[in-house]
């Protein structure tokens, strides 16, 4: 084991030859797609990255779609339920139509607990490996976990200073009263045996980045609460297309399932895509209704529409800013019934939220930038299922936005050595429209919004 831990440290550090071309050179029987399925799923459900491998095996019987795996499990402590491999276990291999699934905690551990799946050269390691041992034409990569959307009190760089750290990182540093304490990351993809630190946007786009790969033309968010302006800013420039939901998603093998199935069977992203969300959408009704009935929706984005996203985004935090001494009353009455995607999250929809600010204000500005919002969500949204049935929903639904109250904004503190403020203000969308800045201003906290769930 221990020389097989360090040949693949050794694999995944070494610097990696970046192309501008996202397909393997051309060879005889080059597979159409290879999908990379990155996972840690934790919270005693480990078992479905089990069942998913399970469920994906016997659509591989030919090498048009090549399935390439890597999965940690995790703490036993954590109500272990992994059936492949050992507590802390990472796995990395091919699955196909032959691979013995009880053999793999023998022929495919390239890891133990004390590998981190936050560091970026895992992923990239992963992605390197798939593009030269799986080879095909175009590459997609799934990423399963717990998602939690953009959190600025716990979703920043971890190349900054952290808890107990004797350096400031501003005059508003504020130090963490137990440095024993480790910070906790935003969930993107948590990993089970590092304190539970997770990876984050930043991370993911530096490991696509120096990828072999350098660019993928389909990313998919098996994970809660991620399809929201913050974090998906950060990968605009490495993603062509993803498909995401901002509202937290249910437990299933179908989505991979159907978009394994999909690749093989339709030609075209759209056409690939529309027969995965068809064949979902009753599976998903069900699951639903099952566990109480809240809305929810998985869409397909057009990532190449982002900049005019932002850029509206920039207009729409300026014309509040200057709004706001003159217009408070109205502008805090949108601001607390704009659409909330989960009751327990800070996530509101943007193209709602412009809506109703023109509603309230009646301001002239307002309204143009809502209407321009609108013909670009009908790019940016290429197609969406949505499940919807007892809660309050939206005909159509656009990305996330972060809303918080002035005082929540610039008093809280994160949960590493620096302010809740600046750490919103070093991600990449405050950093193109200064929506920080409204955020310093604004001073309704959102206490009346509609939920689209309750969690």
């Amino acid at each position: 084991m221990t020389a097989l831990l360090c040949c693949y440290a050794i694999a995944l550090f070494t610097a990696c030859v970046h192309t501008d071309n996202a397909s393997s050179p051309a060879s005889d029987g080059l597979a159409d797609y290879t999908v990379i399925y990155f996972v840690s799923n934790g919270y005693g459900q480990d078992h479905d990255f089990d069942d998913q491998i399970a469920d994906v095996q016997p659509l591989l019987t030919d090498r048009k779609v090549r399935f390439y795996c890597f999965n940690k499990y995790c703490r036993l402590d954590d109500d272990f339920s992994g059936r492949y491999g050992d507590p802390g276990m990472a796995l990395e291999f091919e699955l196909t139509a032959q691979t013995c699934l009880d053999s793999l905690r023998y022929t495919s551990v390239v890891g133990d607990s004390t590998l981190v799946i936050f560091d970026p050269a895992v992923l990239r390691g992963v992605l390197d490996r798939a593009y030269e041992k799986a080879p095909a034409r175009q590459y997609v990569l799934v990423i399963e976990g717990h998602g939690l959307g953009f959190a600025p009190d716990i979703d920043y760089p971890k190349d900054g200073p952290k808890w107990g750290e004797s350096q400031p990182y501003s005059q508003t540093v504020h130090y963490a009263p137990r440095p024993a304490d480790a910070p906790k990351m935003k969930g993107l993809l948590r990993d089970y045996f590092h304190g539970r630190n997770d990876m984050n946007m930043y991370e993911l786009r530096a490991a696509i980045a120096s990828s072999q790969l350098g660019h993928l033309p389909l990313l998919m968010f098996n994970v809660c609460l991620m399809a929201d302006l913050e974090s998906i800013t950060e990968i605009k420039d490495v993603v062509d297309y993803l498909i995401a939901s901002p509202f937290s998603v249910s437990e299933s093998t179908g989505p991979v399932t159907e978009l394994v199935r999909a690749l093989q069977e339709q030609k075209g992203l759209e056409a690939q895509v529309d027969q995965m969300f068809r064949q979902m959408r009753p599976r998903w009704i069900r699951e639903y209704v099952e566990s109480g009935g809240w809305t929810g929706n998985f869409a397909l984005y057009d990532l190449s529409c982002m900049d005019e996203v932002i850029d509206l985004m920039r207009q729409l935090g300026e014309r509040l800013c200057q709004l706001y001494p003159t217009r408070q009353e109205a502008i805090d009455r949108a601001t607390d019934h704009v659409y909330q995607y989960q009751a327990s999250e800070p996530h509101y929809d943007s193209m709602d939220y412009t809506r109703l600010l023109a509603q309230e204000t009646g301001d002239s500005v307002l309204q143009d930038i809502y209407e321009r919002m609108q013909r670009v969500n009908d790019s940016l949204v290429v197609m969406e299922t949505v499940y919807a049935d007892s809660l309050p929903s939206l005909p159509r639904f656009s990305m996330a936005v972060s809303l918080f109250g002035r005082d929540h904004f610039t008093t809280a503190h994160t949960r590493g050595a620096w302010s809740f403020d600046e750490s919103y203000e070093r991600c990449t969308f405050h950093q193109l429209t200064h929506w920080g800045r409204w955020l310093r201003i604004n001073q309704q906290e959102p206490t009346n919004n509609p939920a689209g769930q309750p969690l």
